[in-house]
């Protein structure tokens, strides 16, 4: 179906429903819906849904939502969502968002903006400016205010710090601190000196900074996945909540130290030793708990200020 001229109306076609002018109304085609013009309505197509200008509506495309001006609505991708101007709505693609300006919640492998304004979820977030909250294995932005969840979240006005600490139950960990001043992801690495066998741990944190005038205090949550030897799939972790009261040293260093609440879930025949002691036991089972109340402290390098 082609149109030298403006469209309005209900079309279908096996391969290109196309317009020189604006197109309005439903469309499905088996290739590509194409306009030269804006595009407002539903549109349907098994490989692109393009428009010159902007587009108003739902789309769903295998490939690709395309467009140079600006996009709002709901739009489902195959591979990728791409406007050249604002994008505002929702925005789902098997493995690209991009925009100059985002407002809303899009989701995909990678979400790439200029600037973002809502929540960003994929394997990797990249934005210059964000305000919202960016969920991935990796995020990153020039400048971020909001809520970071990442394995690493990397933002040009945060934090990047350098932690060691050590626990009640034995552990020694390292830490890559990242994320806002306020709100922080730690992944780590720990090793148990204080058991025979080569028994380490892996571990996430996110946690929430408060700055005070001689003092602050840190309140986190971590995951740990226990290993004994190599990696092991085996039910072997451990949770953990802080509150942490530190203060600085100056050169860019910090201590701090608090109480923990553990609990241990596990199915390794050796769940006994990764205890200090308990206050709750359960099992035999399926699985093992223990619960206790622990101490944390620790030392942090590379310690920028807000």
């Amino acid at each position: 179906n082609l149109s030298g001229e403006e469209t309005t109306g209900l079309q279908f076609a096996g391969l290109i429903n196309g317009s020189r002018g604006d197109m309005e109304g439903i469309q499905w085609a088996g290739i590509a819906n194409v306009s030269n013009g804006s595009v407002q309505g539903i549109q349907f197509s098994g490989v692109a849904n393009m428009g010159m200008e902007s587009i108003q509506g739902l789309e769903f495309a295998g490939v690709l939502n395309a467009s140079q001006g600006d996009v709002q609505g709901l739009l489902f991708a195959g591979v990728a969502n791409i406007s050249g101007g604002n994008l505002q709505g929702l925005v789902f693609s098997g493995v690209l968002n991009y925009a100059d300006h985002f407002e809303g919640i899009q989701g995909s492998t990678i979400n790439i903006t200029r600037r973002s304004e809502g929540i960003q979820m994929g394997v990797v977030n990249i934005s210059s400016q964000s305000e919202g909250i960016q969920l991935g294995v990796i995020n990153y932005a020039d400048e971020f205010v909001g809520l970071p969840v990442g394995l690493i979240s990397y933002y040009r006005n945060g934090r990047l710090n350098l932690d060691a600490w050590a626990d009640a139950s034995g552990f020694t960990n390292i830490g890559l601190k990242t994320g806002t001043w306020e709100i922080y992801n730690t992944l780590s690495i720990g090793y148990n000196p204080t058991l025979s066998g080569d028994v380490w741990q892996l571990g996430w944190t996110i946690g929430r900074h408060r700055e005070y005038k001689d003092y602050f205090i840190d309140s986190d949550f971590s995951f740990f996945h226990i290993n004994e030897g190599g990696w092991s799939d085996k039910v072997n972790q451990h949770y953990q909540y802080r509150v942490l009261f530190g203060t600085d040293l100056g050169s860019n260093t910090a201590v701090y130290a608090g109480p923990s609440l553990n609990l241990l879930l596990s199915k390794s025949d050796r769940y006994a030793e990764y205890a200090p002691y308990s206050f709750y036991d359960a099992g035999p089972g399926t699985a093992q708990f223990k619960m206790w109340i622990g101490l944390t402290a620790g030392i942090q390098f590379l310690r920028n200020t807000p």
